[in-house]
């Protein structure tokens, strides 16, 4: 049943949703997240006014009413046989509890998803559908409205909005009496910064070595938990690779980590590396540099962070590149290329600091890349990179003045120039 209700979620899930849906990436919400409290935080001109909110749920698989999820199923025209198999598997839960070493008699729940259950991620998103419509239909109204949606939800979904951890923020040109109005109207507080959305920062300042320092104390915490006595010299290369180097993963497929922050973490590996403590200076007998180069080449294979980081970067230059009708690239592109030419985006006005990320690692992208030849009609003959027999993957010609404006399509007439080898003309039929 979970597989296929993974197979139809993206057909009746709206963009707003990425997360456990077929061919959608959570990390996309991440940059869209970060993109719009940079353009609010740097909004500092003109009338209109802008805020974001942040709420957080109370327990929300445990809350889930059932009468809401068969609802939103029949909402999303879901068949009459597939609802009721789906509440039949739902509200046949039961649960036991020991008291005292014995088990207690059966206990029918009324409402709540079970957690660890693989369908019920997918029945919960169902069930935020309901949200967003609701949003989607009022989104032109004003903050008394966004009050009495949240209600609504709240009343016939059984989730609840925890208060205390939702917050608002405003762009800094709004007047003062207008940030109060609101955030009295939605009882909720404001707040200059979301902190943290999916465990990343929603703003990144000019001070980017202090927002990143996190991830350095991370890595220092994990070495005191481990010194390296305890481990043999093959148990520290695993230890190293395997939970040292992947703690500033996450965050460095979103950010350029800064120099500083790559090179003080590469300075706590080489010394826990040759056994370095705080009162035991250890030989560093060969850099950190030659240590990371492959085991074939004489090191022992560790990631060198700064090329690793513009790696994984890449991978958002490439999702920009090979689908341009994702939500986040429509973004990147009414936000930096509108004329729809990424190669050619400029870092523009107030750039974001993952724009700014991306755009570091384009051209190492495009050195890699070579076009697929298809009708030849946009490939230039001598800009592009479409031959894979050249070192340049270009053309390579002694003459000195050539047609610099020939495409591919210039050189095909769809006829054949001599026979096709050993076989002859006769191997066209």
């Amino acid at each position: 049943m979970a597989r296929r209700l993974k197979g139809v979620l993206p057909s009746v899930i709206s963009e707003s949703q990425s997360a456990f849906v077929l061919n959608r990436l959570i990390t996309d919400n991440v940059l869209l997240a970060y993109e719009a409290h940079h353009f609010i935080k740097h909004k500092r001109i003109g009338k209109v006014g802008y805020m974001s909110i942040k709420r957080d749920m109370l327990k929300a698989y445990d809350r889930i009413e059932w009468g809401f999820l068969r609802a939103m199923l029949h909402q999303l025209d879901f068949s009459d046989k597939w609802v009721r198999l789906i509440m039949e598997y739902v509200e046949s839960v039961t649960y036991s509890l020991l008291v005292n070493g014995e088990q207690t008699r059966f206990i029918k729940p009324g409402r709540g998803l079970r957690q660890g259950d693989p369908l019920s991620p997918y029945l919960f998103i169902i069930c935020m559908e309901g949200l967003i419509s609701l949003l989607k239909a009022a989104c032109s109204r004003g903050g008394s409205d966004l009050k009495y949606i949240l209600h609504i939800y709240e009343h016939w979904s059984g989730q609840l909005v925890s208060v205390q951890k939702s917050a608002i923020q405003f762009n800094p040109n709004m007047d003062e009496g207008t940030r109060e109005a609101i955030s009295g109207i939605l009882g909720m507080p404001e707040t200059t910064s979301h902190g943290t959305y999916l465990g990343l920062p929603t703003t990144v300042g000019a001070s980017k070595k202090a927002i990143f320092n996190s991830i350095v104390d991370r890595v220092k915490a994990k070495v005191v938990d481990w010194k390296p006595r305890l481990l043999s010299k093959r148990g520290t290369e695993v230890f190293i690779k395997s939970l040292l180097q992947a703690i500033p993963t996450y965050t460095m497929q979103y950010f350029l980590l800064p120099i500083q922050v790559c090179n003080t973490i590469n300075a706590i590996l080489a010394k826990y590396w040759w056994g370095s403590e705080d009162t035991k200076k250890a030989i560093h007998w060969a850099s950190w540099d030659k240590l990371c180069k492959a085991k074939s080449a004489g090191g022992l294979g560790f990631r060198d962070l700064r090329t690793f980081n513009q790696a994984l970067i890449s991978k958002q230059v490439w999702r920009i590149i090979t689908e341009p009708m994702s939500p986040l690239v429509r973004l990147y592109k009414a936000l930096y290329y509108p004329d729809g030419n990424f190669w050619s985006a400029q870092l523009g006005v107030k750039p974001s600091y993952t724009w700014r990320s991306i755009l570091s690692v384009r051209e190492l992208v495009y050195k890699g890349i070579n076009w697929k030849i298809g009708d030849g009609r946009s490939i230039n003959i001598w800009q592009h990179k479409w031959l894979n027999h050249t070192w340049s993957r270009t053309p390579i010609t002694p003459c000195t003045e050539y047609n610099s404006s020939l495409y591919v399509a210039d050189l095909i007439d769809s006829e054949w120039v001599g026979p096709l080898g050993p076989f002859g003309d006769w191997a066209l039929s």
